[in-house]
């Protein structure tokens, strides 16, 4: 129920989120489109002992042609954000606002994929460098473990050997 609020066809909220444009509303009680409490509800984000507010500015935050999210300016004063001046520059903070994010999240996309190269270098180097299979199920099991942030890594091996079977195990400590 995340997005509950988008059923009503009315409200501030939905016209930003379906319509992927700013919403300014110099009085929001006689404005047709502020439908009910759960939008000054939503408009407040929560935090109580604020005025009521008159006017708001509602900006998405747009990622991929999808709104991810939104900016929302409320003032006690009726039109307070009328100015285009002052529209357009918090458009361009909200554009930052969605770039930063995108960025964070781009930055640790990169640092785990960089963690899981590393791994997969240290794992080929003992391949290449160590001649004994428990050196490399070492090192696979302690890197894969450390990559993944996983309490513990185990590798099994089956081997054939004459006369029999012999299970080799490595645990990542």
């Amino acid at each position: 129920a995340r997005f509950s609020w988008l059923d009503a066809k009315s409200s501030l909220v939905h016209a930003i989120y379906s319509e992927h444009c700013p919403v300014v509303s110099g009085n929001i009680q006689s404005d047709p489109r502020f439908s009910d409490v759960q939008d000054r509800e939503f408009l407040r984000g929560g935090v109580s002992g604020v005025p009521e507010a008159r006017s708001a500015l509602l900006l998405p935050l747009v990622s991929g042609g999808a709104v991810t999210g939104h900016l929302a300016l409320t003032s006690s004063v009726a039109n307070a954000f009328d100015d285009p001046r002052l529209q357009d520059a918090l458009t361009n903070l909200a554009a930052i606002a969605t770039i930063a994010r995108t960025n964070a999240l781009l930055y640790g996309e990169t640092t785990r994929r960089a963690e899981e190269l590393d791994a997969l270098w240290t794992v080929g180097q003992a391949m290449v460098t160590r001649r004994e299979l428990s050196d490399i199920g070492d090192t696979l099991t302690q890197r894969v473990r450390e990559v993944l942030d996983a309490e513990l890594c185990t590798l099994s091996l089956w081997e054939s050997i004459p006369g029999g079977e012999r299970h080799l195990r490595w645990q990542g400590k």
